[in-house]
Protein backbone atom coordinates (compact mmCIF):
# COMPACT_ATOMS: atom_id res chain seq x y z
CA UNK A 1 0.00 0.00 0.00
CA UNK A 2 1.37 3.38 -0.97
CA UNK A 3 2.09 5.95 1.69
CA UNK A 4 -0.53 8.70 1.68
CA UNK A 5 0.56 12.25 1.17
CA UNK A 6 -0.24 14.77 3.88
CA UNK A 7 -3.51 16.48 3.04
CA UNK A 8 -3.81 20.22 3.42
CA UNK A 9 -5.71 21.20 6.56
CA UNK A 10 -5.36 17.75 8.15
CA UNK A 11 -2.87 17.69 11.01
CA UNK A 12 -0.12 15.07 10.93
CA UNK A 13 -0.57 12.11 13.22
CA UNK A 14 1.08 12.72 16.56
CA UNK A 15 2.92 10.01 18.48
CA UNK A 16 2.40 10.35 22.22
CA UNK A 17 4.57 7.80 24.07
CA UNK A 18 2.54 8.03 27.31
CA UNK A 19 -0.63 7.01 25.45
CA UNK A 20 1.16 4.18 23.66
CA UNK A 21 2.57 2.89 26.97
CA UNK A 22 -0.81 3.13 28.74
CA UNK A 23 -2.56 1.37 25.84
CA UNK A 24 0.00 -1.44 25.84
CA UNK A 25 -0.46 -1.92 29.61
CA UNK A 26 -4.23 -2.00 29.13
CA UNK A 27 -3.89 -4.62 26.36
CA UNK A 28 -1.63 -6.74 28.58
CA UNK A 29 -4.07 -6.66 31.52
CA UNK A 30 -7.11 -7.19 29.27
CA UNK A 31 -5.50 -10.23 27.65
CA UNK A 32 -4.54 -11.63 31.06
CA UNK A 33 -8.10 -11.12 32.31
CA UNK A 34 -9.53 -12.83 29.22
CA UNK A 35 -7.29 -15.87 29.78
CA UNK A 36 -8.34 -16.05 33.45
CA UNK A 37 -12.02 -15.78 32.51
CA UNK A 38 -12.09 -19.18 30.75
CA UNK A 39 -11.64 -21.29 33.90
CA UNK A 40 -14.44 -19.30 35.57
CA UNK A 41 -16.76 -19.95 32.61
CA UNK A 42 -15.87 -23.66 32.73
CA UNK A 43 -16.57 -23.79 36.48
CA UNK A 44 -19.91 -22.01 35.98
CA UNK A 45 -20.95 -24.50 33.29
CA UNK A 46 -19.94 -27.42 35.51
CA UNK A 47 -21.89 -26.00 38.47
CA UNK A 48 -25.00 -25.55 36.30
CA UNK A 49 -24.61 -29.08 34.91
CA UNK A 50 -24.29 -30.59 38.41
CA UNK A 51 -27.34 -28.66 39.59
CA UNK A 52 -29.35 -29.84 36.54
CA UNK A 53 -28.12 -33.42 36.99
CA UNK A 54 -29.44 -33.34 40.56
CA UNK A 55 -32.71 -31.72 39.49
CA UNK A 56 -32.34 -28.59 41.61
CA UNK A 57 -32.44 -24.92 40.72
CA UNK A 58 -31.71 -23.70 44.25
CA UNK A 59 -29.26 -25.13 46.77
CA UNK A 60 -28.71 -23.90 50.34
CA UNK A 61 -26.10 -25.16 52.80
CA UNK A 62 -25.28 -23.14 55.90
CA UNK A 63 -24.36 -19.67 54.56
CA UNK A 64 -23.97 -20.88 50.93
CA UNK A 65 -26.83 -20.28 48.49
CA UNK A 66 -26.71 -21.27 44.81
CA UNK A 67 -29.51 -20.40 42.37
CA UNK A 68 -29.63 -21.40 38.70
CA UNK A 69 -31.75 -19.15 36.51
CA UNK A 70 -34.03 -21.50 34.55
CA UNK A 71 -33.58 -21.46 30.77
CA UNK A 72 -30.35 -19.48 30.98
CA UNK A 73 -26.67 -20.29 31.39
CA UNK A 74 -26.54 -18.18 34.53
CA UNK A 75 -25.99 -19.04 38.16
CA UNK A 76 -25.95 -16.91 41.28
CA UNK A 77 -23.71 -17.92 44.18
CA UNK A 78 -23.99 -16.17 47.52
CA UNK A 79 -22.10 -16.84 50.73
CA UNK A 80 -23.13 -14.76 53.71
CA UNK A 81 -23.24 -11.16 52.50
CA UNK A 82 -21.27 -11.84 49.33
CA UNK A 83 -22.97 -12.02 45.94
CA UNK A 84 -21.49 -13.39 42.70
CA UNK A 85 -23.37 -13.81 39.44
CA UNK A 86 -22.21 -15.63 36.38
Amino acid sequence: MAKQQNLKGVPERQVIPAITKAAEKFEELRDEWMRADQPMRDAREKLIAVMELNGVTEYVEDDLKVVVKPGKKAVKVKRGDEDEEG
